[in-house]
């Protein structure tokens, strides 16, 4: 009995702890967004812990886990492990160099910048950079007057692109939440909503193109949503785009129209599609013939962007797409457009040949 007795306690030890860490992350949730000392007092009782907590954190923080309703939860957990497990990279994460007034201003153009320091570690370390977002971009001191602004927006920008860089889906309710902020700054919901493009899978197209058909919403952000479809790798973008490329309204603006045929060339990338590999290549073949075909067809009645329209159809490179161009320069209905297609057809060639 008396050796039962002692065993029970290392029985029931990892329950004991998971329960203790559960609680937190409970608390961790509590904490509003911004609220830097509420979470912060969280966080260091969790790395507290150390590797005892590492599985119940790595449970927490699970790919099931990051839901609409859980991804705050998740999120707090994998940024607590990663503090536990990588010390010497979360020390760099959380104070980027390139923010650091010593460092940049040694540059010839001193301006602070600090993306490929966040994205270097790569997407595991995500989370680390939705903590920061979440709840302690405030909390890093930043210079004062002008300078301590460029080093936040330089900090928020990179927390808001790097995610999308990563496409790490785990990040598309934060960016999502920063996009319709509207309380952020227009360039911070503008850098969200591309981010949201790349992590957010088909349920982005729903939210950008609500954006984009609300004129109460600033132009330039609409303009970005425009392109940011293009970062959806999925039929329904190209949908999304066509549509709003014959919308009358849209379509009379030309700043949509070039954003919206940018993001048909997002969508249509050759590398982009040889990228995601062998799995997708049907797939990818049927988008970018689409993307090639509206490209073509909005260089005759946009002959105007006819430089724009050519770097698309440079970036997508779909071979039968020269002989389209061949044509229109031949048959166009206006000599504009002849003379567009005519100017395009060397560099199209070229771009088409280096896949050869």
């Amino acid at each position: 009995m008396t050796i039962r007795v002692a065993i029970l306690p290392l029985l029931f030890a990892p329950l004991l702890a998971a329960q203790s860490v559960s609680e937190l992350l409970d608390k961790a949730v509590e904490a509003a967004p911004g609220d830097h000392a509420g979470w912060i007092a969280v966080r260091d009782k969790l790395v507290a812990k150390g590797d005892a907590a590492v599985p119940a954190l790595a449970a927490a923080s699970a790919d099931d886990q990051w839901t609409e309703s859980g991804w705050v939860r998740a999120m707090a957990a994998e940024a607590a492990r990663l503090r536990i497990l990588h010390p010497e990279t979360v020390a760099v994460i959380d104070n980027p160099p390139g923010i650091n007034p010593e460092v940049y201003r040694e540059f010839r153009k001193p301006a602070p910048g600090c993306v490929q320091e966040l994205s270097h570690p790569g997407k595991e370390f995500v989370p680390l950079l939705l903590e920061r977002w979440h709840w302690t971009l405030d909390a890093r001191p930043f210079s004062k007057g002008e300078a301590g602004m460029a080093e936040r927006n330089a900090l928020a920008h990179a927390l808001l692109y790097v995610p999308g860089f990563h496409a790490d889906t785990r990040a598309r309710f934060a960016m999502l939440a920063a996009l319709k902020d509207k309380a952020l700054p227009d360039a911070w919901r503008r850098d969200a909503a591309v981010s949201y493009g790349q992590t957010g899978g088909v349920d982005a197209i729903v939210e950008l193109c609500a954006i984009i058909d609300d004129a109460a919403h600033p132009k330039a952000l609409r303009e970005t949503c425009c392109y940011a479809l293009g970062r959806v790798a999925d039929d329904k973008a190209f949908d999304a785009m066509e549509s709003r490329l014959a919308n009358e309204v849209l379509a009379a603006d030309e700043a949509f129209v070039r954003a919206l045929l940018l993001g048909v060339g997002t969508l249509g990338s050759r590398g982009g599609w040889q990228a995601r590999g062998a799995m997708v290549k049907e797939q990818g073949e049927r988008i970018r013939e689409k993307c090639a075909r509206l490209l073509v067809m909005h260089l005759e009645s946009h002959p105007a962007l006819a430089e724009h329209i050519s770097q698309q159809l440079q970036s997508v490179a779909y071979d039968e797409s020269l002989a389209w161009v061949k044509q229109l320069a031949k048959e166009g209905k206006t000599e504009q457009a002849r003379e567009a297609a005519k100017g395009m057809i060397d560099t199209l060639a070229l771009a088409i040949s280096r896949y050869k």
